[in-house]
C-alpha cells in the first residue's frame, strides 16, 4: 500500500471514530434527557443542561454568550435556569454564571497579554467606591450577611459592572451593530407581553405572589418582571434607539418597521398605567425633539392635538377609571411623602453609615410606622436615591453622586466629540442622553433594586455606546498617527 493510500485510510478511520464518538455522546445525552423527563420533577434536569450549554456557548464565543444572556435573562426563573445547590450554598443562578464567566474570560485575556490592562478612570473609581460604601451596609442588614450579600451582588454589583464589562467586548462598528440588534427582540417580547396581558387579563410568566390588580377596573401588569414600572423603565430606556433607527432609515420598509415599534411601545407604556413610565416617555420625546430637528414638527403637533383633545373631552376623561383610580389617586402620593419623611429621619439618625442594607421596611414596620396589610408586603422608600442615602449613609451616596456627575461630564464631552468629528452620527450619542435622563428620572420614583433586568438593560446599552465612542476615538488617533507617518516619508 502506498504512503498516500495509507494516510487516506488512516484519515478515514479517524473520521469514522470521531463521528462514532460524537454519535455515542449524543445518544447517551438523549438517553439521559429522555429518562430525566420521565421523572416526577423533570424540570430539575433543565437547570444543569441549560446552564451547561450557556457556559459552553460563552466560553466558545464570549460575545455571542453576552448577547444570548441579554435576551434570555428575564426568562431564567421560568425556564428553570437557576440551579439550587442546597441550604447554605449560594444558588448557581443563570445571571451569576454568565457574568462570572465573562469576567473570568476577560481577566484571563488581560493576564495572558491578549488584551491590554484597563486604564484607571474616575468613572470606574467612583463606581468602585460606591459599591464598597453601599456594600458595607450589608453588615447591618436584618436579612443576614449571606442573604443580603447575594441580593446586593445580583441587583447592584452585576448590572453596574456590566457597564464596564460590555465595553471590552464591543470593539468595532460590526460588533456595535450586533450588540444593538438584540434590542428589537427585547422590546418586542415586552410589548407582546404587555399588550396580551392588558387586553386579555391572562398572565404569562407569572411571578408568584405579585398583585395583578390596581383597582377593580385597572389590571396591573405582572407577567415576567412582576411590576409595571419595571416594564415601563425598559421600554422608555430603549425608545431612543428606535427613534434613532427610524430617522436614520433610508428604505420605506425600515421606516415602517421602526415606526411600528415606536407606536406599539408607546401604546404599551400607556397601558401600564404608571406615572413614572409616562414621565420617562415624555422626557425621551422632549430630548429627541432637541436632538433631531425632523422630530420636532410631528412631536409638537401630536402634543397640541393631545392637549386640545384633553380640553374638549375633559368631562369623560375626568370620570374615567384611569384618571380617578390611578392618575388622580392620592394614596400613592401620600405614601411617598410619608416614606420620604421616615427615610430622612432614619438618615439623620445615622448620616455616615446608614441604617443597613434593605432595612427600611423591617425597621418601619417594627416601629409601627406602617400597617402591614399583606403577608409579603414590605414598605419601600419608592425613591432609589433616598433608599441608598438612608441604607448606606453618605458613605454610599456621595460616591454615587460622584459617579453621576462624572458620567454626565463624559456624556457632554461625547456630544462635543460627535459634533466635531462625526456630525452625521450625532443622534447616535443622543440615545445615551435621552436614555440616561429617562432612567435617572424614573428611579427617583421607584425602588430600582428589584428591577434587575431593567438595570441590566440600561447599563448594557450605556456600555455598548460608550464602547463605540471609545473605538471611534481610537480609530481617529490611529488615522492621525498614520497620516503623520506618511508626511514623514
Amino acid at each position: 500500500m502506498s504512503v498516500a493510500a495509507h494516510k487516506q485510510s488512516g484519515g478515514l478511520w479517524r473520521g469514522v471514530l470521531n463521528i462514532g464518538a460524537q454519535s455515542g455522546i449524543a445518544i447517551a445525552a438523549a438517553f439521559f434527557l429522555i429518562r430525566g423527563t420521565l421523572q416526577p420533577h423533570p424540570e430539575r434536569l433543565f437547570s444543569p443542561i441549560g446552564l451547561f450549554f450557556q457556559a459552553v456557548l460563552t466560553i466558545m464565543d464570549p460575545f455571542l454568550g453576552l448577547l444570548t444572556w441579554m435576551v434570555v435573562s428575564p426568562f431564567a426563573p421560568f425556564w428553570h435556569l437557576n440551579l439550587s445547590l442546597g441550604a447554605g450554598v449560594p444558588d448557581l443562578g443563570y445571571n451569576r454564571l454568565v457574568f462570572v464567566l465573562l469576567a473570568l474570560i476577560l481577566f484571563l485575556q488581560w493576564a495572558t497579554g491578549r488584551r491590554p490592562w484597563p486604564h484607571f478612570t474616575w468613572l470606574a473609581g467612583w463606581l468602585l467606591l460606591f459599591l464598597i460604601g453601599y456594600g458595607l451596609s450589608i453588615r447591618l442588614s436584618v436579612k443576614g450577611l449571606i442573604e443580603a450579600g447575594q441580593s446586593f451582588f445580583d441587583i447592584w454589583v452585576l448590572p453596574l459592572s456590566l457597564f464596564f464589562l460590555v465595553r471590552f467586548y464591543v470593539n468595532s462598528r460590526e460588533q456595535l451593530r450586533r450588540a444593538l440588534s438584540i434590542l428589537p427582540l427585547i422590546a418586542g417580547y415586552l410589548v407582546v407581553l404587555v399588550l396580551h396581558e392588558q387586553t386579555t387579563g391572562v398572565i404569562w410568566f407569572y411571578p408568584w405572589g405579585r398583585a395583578a390588580q390596581y383597582t377593580a377596573h385597572l389590571h396591573r401588569m405582572t407577567g415576567l418582571l412582576g411590576d409595571p414600572a419595571y416594564h415601563a423603565t425598559i421600554l422608555d430606556v430603549l425608545m431612543p434607539y428606535f427613534l434613532y433607527r427610524y430617522f436614520q432609515a433610508t428604505r420605506a420598509g425600515q421606516k415602517w418597521f421602526y415606526g411600528t415599534y415606536i407606536v406599539l411601545m408607546s401604546v404599551a407604556v400607556g397601558l401600564l398605567y404608571t406615572r413614572a413610565g409616562y414621565m420617562g416617555l415624555l422626557i425621551v420625546f422632549v430630548v429627541w425633539s432637541i436632538i433631531e430637528p425632523r422630530f420636532r414638527r410631528p412631536f409638537f403637533t401630536f402634543m397640541a392635538l393631545a392637549g386640545l383633545s384633553v380640553l374638549l373631552l375633559w368631562g369623560p376623561l375626568s370620570r374615567s377609571a384611569l384618571f380617578k383610580e390611578r392618575l388622580a389617586q392620592g394614596e400613592t402620593v401620600g405614601y411617598r411623602g410619608k416614606a420620604f419623611d421616615i427615610g430622612i429621619g432614619y438618615f439623620l439618625s445615622s448620616p455616615l453609615w446608614g441604617i443597613g442594607y434593605a432595612n427600611f421596611g423591617y425597621r418601619s414596620l417594627a416601629a409601627g410606622l406602617w400597617y402591614q396589610y399583606a403577608p409579603h408586603w414590605m414598605p419601600m422608600p419608592h425613591d432609589t436615591y433616598l433608599d441608598i442615602l438612608l441604607s448606606a449613609g453618605l458613605l454610599g451616596f456621595l460616591p454615587l453622586l460622584g459617579f453621576w456627575i462624572t458620567l454626565w461630564r463624559k456624556i457632554i464631552a461625547g456630544c462635543r466629540w460627535f459634533n466635531q468629528h462625526l456630525p452625521g452620527e450625532r443622534a447616535l450619542w443622543g440615545i445615551v442622553v435621552a436614555a440616561t435622563l429617562a432612567y435617572m428620572s424614573i428611579i427617583a420614583t421607584l425602588d430600582t433594586g428589584p428591577n434587575q433586568f431593567g438595570n441590566i438593560v440600561y447599563f448594557y446599552l450605556l456600555g455598548v455606546l460608550f464602547a463605540y465612542l471609545q473605538a471611534a476615538e481610537a480609530r481617529r488617533r490611529q488615522m492621525i498617527a498614520w497620516g503623520k507617518r506618511q508626511d514623514d516619508v
